[in-house]
């Protein structure tokens, strides 16, 4: 069976930002085992930069992440979700894909590329993003999918948060989050 691995980067359990993504996974889990992730349950230390992963391809931490790397290597599709802190990621998610370094170095080092998959995108703000932000924020999750021989095949930017109710994002945002549905569909059904 298909994987989907949802990481969600959400502080909140449960927020906004998760709730609306669950629009994109819930129609695959017919076909498609969705796995996920939210990292503020998940203990994730932060990168040391020690530069062993650089020569292994392996971190030397010992925490959850550990869970997280596997589930990634066997992901087939990897859909992150967050909310927008001060132009970018939340610094829970960023701390996840400083972890995915061993990655870039299995790939660019030592010849061991991991296998490709699709990398999805769900952003929320409370406010209209400037273009800068969407740019800084895509070109992070793009570096993290070439880590992965792997490209960005689809974002939502679900903004004005603080504006409208959940219910009002939801159908503002539904057809978007239905086109990442299919697209993520169409993906797995071409592998």
């Amino acid at each position: 069976m298909k994987k989907i691995l949802v990481i969600h980067g959400s502080h909140r359990r449960s927020g906004l930002t998760q709730e609306l993504s669950k629009r994109v996974t819930e129609p695959l889990e017919t076909f498609a085992e969705v796995v996920e992730a939210p990292v503020v349950s998940i203990h994730v230390s932060h990168c040391l930069a020690c530069l062993a992963c650089s020569v292994t391809g392996v971190c030397v931490l010992t925490d959850e992440m550990k869970g997280l790397y596997a589930a990634f290597e066997v992901a087939d599709v990897i859909v992150l979700t967050t909310p927008v802190y001060f132009n970018h990621v939340s610094s829970r998610l960023k701390q996840v894909i400083d972890r995915m370094e061993p990655y870039f170095y299995r790939k660019m080092k030592l010849g061991m590329p991991p296998k490709a998959k699709l990398f999805c995108l769900v952003c929320s703000s409370g406010v209209v993003l400037h273009e800068d932000a969407q740019k800084g924020i895509l070109s992070t999750v793009t570096l993290l999918a070439k880590a992965f021989n792997s490209s960005v095949g689809g974002v939502v930017w679900i903004e004005e948060t603080d504006k409208w109710s959940k219910e009002v994002l939801k159908v503002r945002f539904e057809e978007q989050l239905d086109q990442m549905s299919q697209l993520i569909q169409q993906y797995l059904s071409n592998k």
